[in-house]
């Protein structure tokens, strides 16, 4: 901002692993005392998530000059072609938290600027990025982020370039697990609904062995971390991580955000992400409007979940999930159980946590 001191120059070294989760978790103590654990990992998600993609799409658009020159790799046709991803130049990390020498953005114009930038990342980037930066996100509320911790935090992530010669895509991704995990260790009990323990989540992509070619779905995804362990076991196994095909779904929206996030921060291509309510509304069909089948599927649902559905199925379930027995009213366990039943092939493996 403006009105408040710059940060120092940004080092070129290569941050390594530890370095970047000391750096990350610092961001996570500006906020701390401050933000409900819940909207606290939501302002720093969406911060890394926009510094990450500026810097990255800034990099982008050197490389592109130097193969077709500077006015075609500026040129917005030549960028939605060649680039996975559209930063519009007034929307780039310096211009929305600095502005110009003529237009400077003061602290008291920051948190409007953050969030006219990220709906026009969000609209450029359409449908790909819809809600990713803005759904339950508002930086103009400083009764939840309070301003001078705002400025703290944006200067935190300035004084790091996180483009991808400095921090590879697997680097920023486990980092950025690093944080969720952080932020789920502070959470205590409450942190299962988006975070599953990272050696839990090992041993049971260990345990159902996705491979190359497999289609996987986790039905309350979460963070995405058991998908994303599914993607390590392949490759782990010296097999290639993007012939493995993810599927998921995740009720709740601030969740189903950060898995997004997380999955794109990892550099994952082959995934289809879906919100909602997985019991009562299925998004993952065939053309016949069935449940789809998957070769395998990892799932840590919300354990005795009372208000699972249990009146809009006293007349029938159209997708014949509950050929076991009508599940209870006030506990969904084997509802889930009975929908990964429904919904894996017959030669297929699931493994799911359950209470």
């Amino acid at each position: 901002m403006a009105d408040e001191n710059r940060t120092s120059s940004i080092p070129l070294r290569r941050m390594t692993q530890a370095e970047l989760d000391t750096f990350l978790e610092k961001a996570a103590d500006i906020l701390r005392g401050n933000v409900d654990h819940s909207e606290f990992r939501g302002y720093v998600f969406a911060l890394l998530f926009f510094k990450r993609i500026s810097d990255v799409f800034d990099e982008s658009v050197r490389q592109l000059a130097r193969k077709v020159g500077d006015e075609l790799a500026n040129d917005l046709t030549m960028q939605k072609k060649s680039l996975p991803f559209i930063v519009p130049k007034d929307c780039l990390w310096e211009a929305v938290v600095r502005g110009t020498p003529k237009k400077p953005v003061t602290s008291l114009k920051l948190g409007q600027s953050l969030n006219d930038a990220m709906l026009e990342i969000e609209r450029k980037n359409a449908p790909k990025f819809d809600g990713i930066l803005t759904s339950k996100i508002d930086f103009n509320k400083q009764d939840e982020l309070p301003r001078d911790k705002l400025v703290k935090l944006i200067n935190h992530f300035s004084g790091r370039r996180f483009d991808r010669a400095n921090v590879p895509d697997d680097l920023f991704g486990d980092a950025y697990e690093y944080l969720i995990r952080t932020f789920a260790s502070k959470a205590g009990k409450s942190s299962g609904e988006f975070y599953t323990p990272r050696e839990v989540s090992y041993l049971m992509s260990e345990i159902v062995e996705p491979a190359e070619l497999h289609e996987v779905c986790d039905w309350a995804s979460g963070s995405g971390s058991l998908l994303l362990q599914c993607r390590e076991y392949v490759r782990r196994r010296g097999q290639e991580p993007n012939r493995l095909f993810l599927f998921a779904q995740e009720s709740n929206l601030a969740t189903y955000n950060i898995s997004r996030i997380n999955l794109i921060l990892h550099g994952v291509n082959s995934w289809d992400p879906r919100h909602g309510d997985s019991l009562r509304d299925p998004k993952h069909k065939t053309s016949d409007e069935k449940l789809k089948q998957f070769d395998r599927i990892v799932m840590n649902p919300p354990f005795s979940l009372e208000d699972w559905g249990y009146d809009a199925f006293t007349d029938g379930d159209p997708y014949d999930r509950f050929g076991y027995g009508m599940p209870p009213r006030n506990n969904g366990d084997y509802a889930w159980m009975q929908h990964v039943v429904k919904s894996l092939k017959p030669d297929g493996k699931a493994i799911i946590v359950m209470s």
